[in-house]
């Protein structure tokens, strides 16, 4: 991630990232190279307050989340507090509660809180902008989780600015013909997609067929069916 932010950062961007990023050298790195970022650390993450800011009650609303305090920072690490790096927390809580008891069944799953600790190295912004910016990077997840797993995009040929671009793009006008052929056909997604795939790859061979000579109209569905598709 730090690499990719170096690489391609501007004074302008904002990076965000949750709770995966936690290590205090991460933060300083990207607090030296001057990146601004906005992340999300665990509750019971340790640190000395330095001061914290006097905020009206009206700027306790941040949507979903009630401010409860915004404060700036050092982070402990290692049981020491790291002085030469100094961050902004936002700490708020859900306005609507919700059932944190962690189930019975045995496995992973996601811990649920109620409490909202945010970290972020940009001492300009509003409790309620840093707030947002963290939301907009969840909005994010679950777009990717989308062309992921319903459209395939399991990977970027290219992590340029330009590659992703193509990519999404090309990915976003599949899915737009994928529902337009779906909603002709009176399909079900699945069977949609599966039909989709099909036909595009034999008008695919038809065109390769065609263009070395040969007479695609000649051809028939146990000829197809020597290819598989991709």
């Amino acid at each position: 991630m730090l690499k990719n932010a170096i690489k391609g950062g501007s004074q302008t961007d904002i990076y965000t990232f949750d709770r995966g990023v936690t290590a205090s050298k991460t933060f300083g790195s990207l607090n030296q190279q001057k990146i601004s970022f906005v992340g999300r650390l665990k509750t019971n993450r340790k640190f000395e307050v330095i001061n914290t800011d006097e905020l009206p009650e009206s700027e306790r609303d941040l949507g979903g989340l009630t401010l409860l305090s915004s404060q700036v920072v050092h982070l402990f690490n290692h049981n020491k507090v790291d002085t030469k790096e100094e961050y902004r927390l936002i700490i708020a809580e859900r306005k609507e509660k919700i059932d944190t008891t962690p189930p019975n069944n045995k496995g992973k799953v996601r811990k649920k809180e109620n409490t909202f600790v945010f970290i972020t190295n940009n001492m300009e912004l509003s409790p309620k902008e840093i707030a947002q910016i963290y939301k907009q990077r969840w909005d994010i997840e679950v777009f990717f989780r989308f062309i992921k797993q319903e459209l395939n995009a399991s990977h970027f040929i290219s992590v340029s600015k330009n590659g992703i671009t193509v990519m999404l793009y090309m990915t976003l006008i599949a899915a737009m013909l994928l529902q337009i052929y779906k909603k002709i056909n009176g399909l079900g997604y699945k069977t949609a997609k599966r039909r989709f795939s099909i036909e595009l790859w034999e008008t695919l061979i038809s065109i390769i067929v065609k263009e070395c000579g040969g007479n695609p109209e000649r051809m028939n569905k146990a000829y197809f069916k020597q290819f598989s598709i991709p």
